[in-house]
């Protein structure tokens, strides 16, 4: 063996930390081996401690970095430095064990925005008109918008048909507690990751995912309204006492002018629909 002895440096032991965040451990260990061509390998496992081992003082903290240098010049001597600390949120879906590495579980998290957007109904569904019972053209009011974001990991490039095929279309059945069509997802991001344990590797892409939730349904919803009407099977301008109207008026389901009458509201699909079965759900 080239390691001939290691011993725990007192003058290494620290620990550190900050309210509601987590300590921080070091130990230091100092290293002999017979020769200055020893294997860092070897140097590194001298005292016996791998990635996710427990500290002996808080087991709640891991070892998750280290490193190590030359002590002197003699290049028989080194010091090995282990740090200490609480996993992370990510860590701790993906539970591992020590000498070993595994690939990463869902992540999610959760946020809201303001956004604007048109303004065509009342809270109790009634079409917002003037005194002239005229829609109001270019009527806004503001929306807070849920999100849902989601972190997902993939070994290989399947990402991509996803991405593909869901991509800005909304859920086509039930999801999240939520009826078809609220939810609209966006693809965000992919990064190429490595992570190496104990000489092991991982090679995997880490992807982003948005989700976005209106309860009203991603529907277009529109006034059913126009110049033009369709009479006796021809399109032509809308007419009141032999004028042709300027403002936009009511029509019915067949296409003609109901020039007194209040527009139906009508929806419009325009985004694909899907299943969102395959991104799970929120846990």
């Amino acid at each position: 063996m080239s390691v001939v002895d290691v011993f725990e440096v007192p003058d290494g032991r620290s620990v550190s930390g900050k309210f509601r965040e987590t300590f921080t451990y070091t130990r230091s260990f100092l290293v002999r081996v017979t020769a200055p061509s020893v294997d860092t390998n070897e140097i590194i496992h001298a005292a016996g401690i791998g990635f996710l081992d427990p500290h002996p003082d808080n087991p709640d903290c891991i070892a998750q970095e280290f490193d190590c240098q030359a002590a002197d010049e003699s290049g028989l001597h080194y010091r090995l430095t282990v740090r200490y600390y609480v996993p992370t949120v990510e860590q701790q879906n993906t539970p591992q064990s020590p000498g070993s590495i595994s690939f990463p579980g869902d992540v999610w998290s959760a946020s809201a925005s303001i956004t604007t957007g048109p303004c065509l109904r009342t809270v109790d569904g009634q079409p917002i008109l003037n005194s002239a019972r005229d829609p109001i053209p270019g009527l806004e009011q503001e929306y807070s918008e849920y999100r849902l974001t989601l972190t997902r990991c993939f070994r290989d490039l399947s990402w991509t048909n996803l991405a593909g095929t869901h991509c800005n279309a909304v859920n086509s059945e039930p999801w999240m507690g939520h009826g078809p069509r609220t939810w609209k997802v966006a693809f965000q991001s992919a990064t190429k990751m490595v992570e190496n344990n104990d000489g092991r590797t991982l090679v995997y892409w880490s992807t982003v995912w948005d989700f976005a939730f209106r309860r009203a349904t991603w529907d277009k919803e529109y006034p059913d309204v126009g110049l033009q009407e369709i009479r006796d099977g021809k399109k032509q301008v809308i007419k009141v006492n032999g004028e042709p109207v300027v403002q936009p008026v009511a029509l019915s389901s067949l296409g003609l002018a109901l020039p007194e009458d209040e527009p139906t509201m009508k929806k419009a699909r325009v985004y694909d629909e899907v299943s969102f079965a395959v991104f799970g759900v929120l846990s």
